[in-house]
């Protein structure tokens, strides 16, 4: 679909089921309608840090004296979460190029990010500081706006043009805030501990936005070994995430897993012991999610059980058919455990058990076997329908 309104060109991208506007602007200009992203806390400079190496440093500075010569740049490219207000907006006729700039305007700057052109943009406003002659030069500028976060990631990691390659993990985290955001709205109670925020976790139900970032990875890889250090890995791990984010309604199934691991872990917190006499890692209830190799454990096994392994083609009404079918299982087995007292939780644990286990693990590659034991004992619990009279039987799986 295409469709002009005066000098705006809007395309609808039906696959990822969002816009793409293509405007021109002066250099002075677009860096005054970006400035908020910079200054403010967790905005676009945030999102994407410019590189300072002494290479990078001078293809900027080249990039500005080609700029003075006339030189157009390629297009930067900045995503945008819209609401259905803007999507309806983005619909109706007669739409100029400053309306829709005051409408981007209006955008909370969380929900605006640069996917390509960071180093162009930190180059433009270098120049301009510097007084440059460069104010009227024009640009051209594509928005990409989606109603949802997952189609913008889904654009980004198949179309990105960047010239500078990004890992899966940098490119997600450009997208996350506005994930980070929807986990808030749909699960009542959890604190997310922001990336940037020293603070460690205190209680149960508290999570960091790194360790979200890494189980948003796993999630859609549906594996628990994700090592971004391997460029090969990488380039594997990133075909199954797209595959996994390309069908389906991802973000929401994501984020009921994580609805999930954030009700046992509440659950499992009312266990605070008084002295147990447990030695070992995990004492008290809210000590296994403070684990990240269990928190990745348990998003793999119940990805896998939604979406299947890694190259099973499971279709969307089968994805929702098996969310639905965990979903009621699983909330029978969380309320039964609400149910239990502080000394049923422990005994319904079996922390010595895990302890003695997850002990065992150590070394060079104690991250990765503890990622498979996990998802191992999370696995068992699935395919035993959650109806286990202990955690002793997930904790002996591996």
């Amino acid at each position: 679909m295409t469709n002009n309104h005066n000098n705006l060109e809007i395309l609808k991208d039906e696959r990822a089921n969002c816009y793409s506007v293509m405007i021109t602007l002066s250099v002075e200009d677009y860096l005054s309608k970006i400035s908020n992203s910079f200054e403010n806390k967790g905005g676009i400079e945030g999102q994407r840090e410019t590189l300072k190496t002494k290479t990078s440093k001078r293809i900027r500075e080249r990039m500005v004296d080609d700029l003075e010569k006339g030189a157009i740049l390629p297009p930067i490219v900045i995503g945008t979460i819209i609401n259905q207000d803007f999507d309806d907006f983005i619909n109706t006729p007669d739409i100029d190029k400053e309306l829709f700039l005051a409408k981007i305007k209006e955008i909370d700057v969380e929900n605006i990010f640069i996917i390509d052109g960071m180093q162009r943009t930190a180059a433009l406003k270098d120049a301009l500081e510097k007084k440059n002659n460069i104010a009227e030069n024009k640009l051209r500028i594509e928005y990409w706006l989606a109603s949802k976060t997952d189609s913008i990631t889904y654009r980004m990691l198949v179309l990105n043009t960047g010239q500078i390659p990004w890992n899966l993990r940098r490119q997600i985290e450009v997208v996350f805030k506005p994930i980070t955001k929807e986990i808030e709205s749909k699960i009542e109670g959890i604190k997310i501990i922001e990336v940037d925020d020293s603070d460690r976790r205190k209680s149960s139900g508290e999570f960091r936005a790194n360790d979200l970032i890494e189980m948003y990875m796993v999630f859609g890889a549906k594996r628990d070994d994700i090592d971004l250090q391997e460029r090969l890995a990488d380039e594997f791990t990133k075909q199954d995430f797209i595959e996994s984010i390309g069908s389906g309604d991802f973000n929401n199934m994501f984020c009921e897993v994580i609805k999930y691991l954030f009700d046992l872990d509440e659950c499992f917190g009312k266990f605070i012991p008084i002295d147990n006499g447990l030695e070992g890692q995990f004492k008290k209830g809210s000590d296994l999610f403070r684990s990240q190799p269990a928190c990745v454990g348990f998003v793999t096994a119940f990805s896998i059980a939604i979406m299947g392994r890694p190259g099973i083609d499971v279709s969307e009404q089968q994805q929702q058919e098996h969310l639905e079918n965990l979903s009621n299982k699983y909330n029978e087995f969380i309320q039964n455990i609400r149910k239990k007292t502080s000394e049923e939780i422990e005994d319904f644990l079996d922390y010595a058990t895990l302890n003695e286990l997850a002990n065992k693990y150590t070394g060079k590659t104690k991250g990765y076997n503890l990622g498979k034991f996990y998802t191992s004992a999370f696995k068992t619990l699935i395919e035993l329908d959650f109806k286990i009279e202990k955690m002793t039987v997930c904790w002996r799986a591996y």
